[in-house]
């Protein structure tokens, strides 16, 4: 089956980042014992990643790079943003070593969309988050194969994610 919109991708790859002219860093490596499971055309990856990937077939191997505008894109000074010290409190106190420069923290957007923010700074009572990808202004270079295509179902496709045995377990 061929990759396209609507089919449930399973990928094993390899992620480097940098300048091909450089040395490249790994960061990240998905084995056959972790598939990353993903529908395709609804996935929230970056549009060059799934272009890349459409028309191969389960089985195909790949190998691509991104620019940064193909990837995460630039850096936005618009997604550092001050976010009230009170919004980490969890029973009125906020968790020793949680607010430290650097970590990363799940946080929820005014959408319902799980997103990652960076701790840029802490004062007195608020904090200031970077919600730029990790990866943004990057160069990115993937090598991997296609495990497996099928269809999403109608269920899998209305939640915008992979249930089941190929995916997060979920059953909503």
């Amino acid at each position: 089956m061929t990759v396209g919109n609507n089919k449930v991708i399973g990928i094993t790859y390899q992620l480097h980042v940098g300048d091909p002219e450089d040395e490249l860093v790994m960061v990240e490596k998905i084995e056959e014992n972790e598939i990353f499971y993903f529908i395709y055309g609804n996935s929230g990856l970056p549009k060059g990643f799934e272009t890349r990937l459409s028309e191969l077939r389960e089985g195909d191997a790949f190998k691509f790079s991104l620019t940064a505008d193909e990837g995460f894109g630039r850096y936005d000074d618009a997604a550092l943003i001050y976010v009230p010290k009170q919004s980490f409190e969890i029973d009125g106190k906020v968790e020793d070593k949680v607010l430290e420069k650097g970590n990363f923290i799940p946080m929820t957007d005014d959408r319902g969309y799980q997103v990652q923010g960076k701790v840029v700074e802490v004062e007195l009572d608020k904090v200031l988050m970077d919600f730029n990808h990790p990866l943004v202004g990057m160069q990115l270079h993937f090598e991997g194969c296609i495990e497996s295509t099928r269809e999403a179902t109608a269920q899998e496709i209305a939640n915008g994610h992979v249930h089941g045995t190929q995916g997060n377990e979920l059953n909503d």
